[in-house]
């Protein structure tokens, strides 16, 4: 197991990176990948071989790589899941491929190249005529050097803002943060080689609590966050009386038809009744009994 998340991690890292190079194209930025050369010889190879000799994607080539080694560990019983669950792994690796070749349509489709000169024409023409418009309208000089310059200036601001939009990969401040997305990607990997990533939680038995004193507990915290409350003895309080922090409504009433989900009264103080009912407020509807009646199973 340890060897197979070890080849793993590096194979995704490189995946990450690999993907990321291919749509940041013309870059001298290099990501930063787990040591891939802790991967066997045959391995680097062939990534040599099908990158330089033969022109084949990188991203695909270790796409199907990990495939391979997800299929042979599902075969000796390293990944011991059931085959749909495992399905949903190729999915996900499918998925991601799709949007990596979506990503890439952003870097080889440019903006074409006529409708671009036919902006910078535009925008050409609007510059050097605007002026005399301006001020065949407007005899104020101030007024008509602010009106001159305002649109022309936001012309060239949207047309600089749809060239910064046409191509995101890149270097430029406004650029998407391709380094900062492997290096998270990386971390993210790096967390499950740790021992304590196997860790199954639990709850030791010195500190489970009852259901009643847990409701007891968010009841309490939900009317002090509602205002007003103070502490335990709001809570030991008789449900038909009325709070003034809640005009109108006992202490916990709120809470108790948001979490069951409709209007009912209840005029009983214990906690350990509402944990006894038997029957929903679908059961309830369906045997015909009020909104307001209260259907309690007294036995154990």
């Amino acid at each position: 197991v340890r060897i197979f998340r070890q080849t793993l991690i590096r194979l995704m890292s490189f995946l990450h990176g690999a993907a990321l190079e291919e749509i940041k194209r013309d870059s001298e930025v290099s990501y930063g990948v787990l040591d891939v050369w802790g991967l066997d010889k045959k391995c680097i190879e062939i990534l040599k071989e099908n990158k330089n000799l033969y022109g084949f994607d990188r991203v695909q080539v270790l796409l199907h790589l990990i495939q391979n080694l997800m299929t042979a560990g599902f075969h000796s019983k390293i990944l011991s899941i059931d085959a749909p669950i495992l399905s949903r792994v190729y999915q996900t690796l499918s998925r991601g491929m799709v949007n990596f070749l979506n990503a890439e349509k952003i870097t080889d489709t440019m903006f074409p190249f006529p409708f671009a000169q036919l902006c910078a024409i535009f925008i050409l023409f609007h510059t050097l005529f605007t002026p005399f418009f301006i001020v065949s309208l407007i005899t104020n000089k101030t007024f008509a050097t602010i009106g001159t310059i305002v649109p022309v200036f936001g012309i060239c601001c949207l047309n600089f803002t749809a060239e910064e939009i046409e191509m995101p990969y890149g270097d430029d401040p406004n650029d998407l943060p391709l380094e900062e997305m492997q290096k998270s990607f990386n971390s993210g990997l790096l967390m499950l080689l740790r021992e304590t990533s196997d860790h199954v939680p639990q709850v030791p038995l010195s500190r489970r609590k009852p259901w009643a004193e847990l409701f007891q507990s968010v009841v309490e915290e939900e009317e002090v966050s509602q205002g007003g409350c103070c502490g335990q003895r709001c809570g030991r309080q008789s449900r038909n009386t009325v709070h003034p922090g809640h005009p109108g409504r006992s202490p916990g009433k709120h809470f108790e038809d948001k979490v069951l989900g409709h209007n009912t009264s209840y005029r009983s103080d214990d906690l350990a009744l509402l944990s006894r009912r038997s029957i929903s407020r679908k059961q309830q509807q369906q045997q015909g009994l009020a909104p307001d009646d209260v259907v309690v199973q007294t036995g154990p």
